[in-house]
């Protein structure tokens, strides 16, 4: 639809005269009778037709309810940081900074200019030239070939290298903003995070076993009660629309095309939990009668 300004700008040259009034929707009652609505209704029916509702329970295995960080004692807890201590240890690494160059001569001239600290004429060559200044934190020998890595190791803080050819890509010149000495994380720092994942390795078997076993009572046809009986540690949840939990179940399942009642599922695992469900319930697909859905209309 035009607005009022769009038709105004076809004759914006010109200059006229008018007069205008409102309309307010106040201003307005419109008057209705059954006859009128139920027109309406019968030639629009599949607009309020509802869709086939189908209720489902489902039991949740969910592996944090098996995880018991009681279970887990200090003993257990302090192995495992003394025998894995290289992951609570921090290699020395350093901040860089660094440019790349297709040519030597460019890559010795910035070299010069990096080397010389002077940040305003440093930012004003950079923006001359149109070099590009990347700076890449606690780099510790993952990117580079050995040798530059060598190089790179050995510089002390604010020192700046000779131009580096690296393969076919070309010249690197590099810069030392800061150097982050190595570490060991202490115990207390990281002692709940390895009860946690020790709790977390211990229930990762009994979810495993759980799901064996109830795998094992689908194929020899146990109900779904008949299930849920023998199992621990897994919730049932009941009366829930089968929409609301297909993007729970994640994309390795088969969705069923309206299962029948009493149907149930095959186990299905997304990551960290699991799934069961039967269907409980069905209401067909139907349209509502006028006298139900007259305000609606």
């Amino acid at each position: 639809k035009k607005s009022i300004v769009d038709l105004l700008f076809n004759f914006e040259a010109e200059q006229r005269s008018l007069n205008y009034f409102l309309l307010k929707n106040d201003n307005f009652n419109v008057v209705q009778n059954d006859t009128d609505l139920k027109q309406f209704y019968e030639n629009n029916k599949d607009k309020y037709k509802i869709k086939e509702k189908i209720l489902i329970d489902y039991l949740l295995f969910d592996i944090e309810n098996f995880k018991n960080t009681k279970a887990i004692n200090e003993d257990q807890v302090k192995d495992y940081y003394e025998n894995n201590i290289n992951l609570y240890s921090k290699k020395e690494n350093r901040d860089l900074q660094f440019a790349r160059f297709s040519e030597l001569s460019e890559a010795k001239e910035f070299s010069i200019k990096l080397n010389e600290q002077n940040d305003e004429q440093l930012q004003e060559y950079v923006n001359k030239n149109n070099i590009k200044l990347s700076t890449l934190p606690s780099y510790a020998g993952e990117m580079f070939s050995e040798k530059i890595n060598d190089i790179i190791s050995n510089l002390n803080l604010n020192q700046v290298t000779e131009p580096l050819k690296y393969d076919d890509v070309g010249y690197y010149v590099f810069k030392i903003l800061k150097i982050n000495k190595s570490k060991i994380i202490e115990f207390s720092e990281v002692r709940n995070e390895i009860i946690n994942y020790l709790a977390l390795e211990a229930a990762y078997q009994e979810y495993d076993d759980l799901i064996n076993y109830a795998d094992e009572m689908l194929i020899n046809d146990f109900s779904f009660d008949e299930i849920n009986k023998n199992l621990t540690n897994v919730e049932i949840i009941k009366s829930v629309d089968i929409n609301d939990i297909y993007p729970l179940l994640g994309e390795n399942h088969n969705q069923v095309d309206s299962p029948p009642i009493g149907y149930i599922s095959e186990i299905i695992i997304n990551e960290n939990m699991a799934y069961i469900y039967t269907v409980r319930e069905k209401e067909n697909e139907y349209i509502p009668i006028f006298d139900k859905i007259k305000e609606k209309i």
